[in-house]
């Protein structure tokens, strides 16, 4: 019963691109954009965040993204193969992990140090069945700092299972905005960096 449970598990918050009902809610929210492709699953393209009477001076932007940035390689864990015994009828499961990513947070600062864009992975959490499922979000992060405040814009979404259990982990695939897949937790996650760079802007 707990492996049959297990794999539920895995198959309800793996697929990114399960259609399912969308929460009108969520994709009307500040900041949010989402896309349907051909099949009509609707996925988030980019979240943004504005931080009002947060300004960068010249030489802070790029420190404090580095800073809360991070674009270290993750490991994921699922079933890799399956076997039949031809003498019992048993199937064997062989459970591999894969390193993926990783790689230089921060890509470019501009020559006025106003703007900087970077590529980063973060952490969340989903809960599915009543059970706790771990996250990676991928993104690439713009950031620009005016007069009024800073902007993040984030771009380029994906997500995987950290832990696939019994199930084949399929890696990273497009953030679902499908309801089940609980997208308001991953932009909870990009919310955090993008207050975490203000938060050191404006100790600086």
């Amino acid at each position: 019963m707990r492996k049959t449970l297990g794999l539920a598990v895995a198959f309800s918050v793996l697929g990114g691109c399960a259609t399912g009902v969308v929460d009108p809610s969520f994709t009307a929210g500040p900041g949010v954009s989402t896309e349907r492709d051909a099949q009509g699953n609707q996925f988030v393209t980019s979240i943004e965040v504005n931080a009002q009477g947060v300004t960068a001076s010249p030489g802070d932007l790029a420190p404090c993204v580095l800073q809360n940035v991070t674009n270290s390689s993750v490991t994921l864990t699922g079933t890799s193969a399956a076997f039949i015994s031809p003498f019992t009828g048993a199937v064997y499961r062989a459970t591999g992990s894969e390193s993926v990513g990783g790689g230089q947070a921060l890509q470019y600062v501009s020559e006025t140090e106003d703007e900087a864009i970077a590529t980063g992975v973060a952490d969340y959490q989903v809960t599915s069945m009543g059970m706790p499922v771990d996250k990676h979000l991928r993104y690439t992060l713009a950031v620009k700092s005016d007069g009024s405040g800073t902007q993040y814009h984030f771009g380029n979404l994906e997500q995987a299972q950290k832990n696939a259990g019994s199930a084949q982990n399929i890696g990273f695939a497009k953030l679902s905005a499908w309801s089940g897949s609980q997208p308001e937790a991953a932009r909870a996650a990009m919310v955090r960096v993008a207050d975490n760079i203000s938060s050191c802007l404006s100790q600086r």
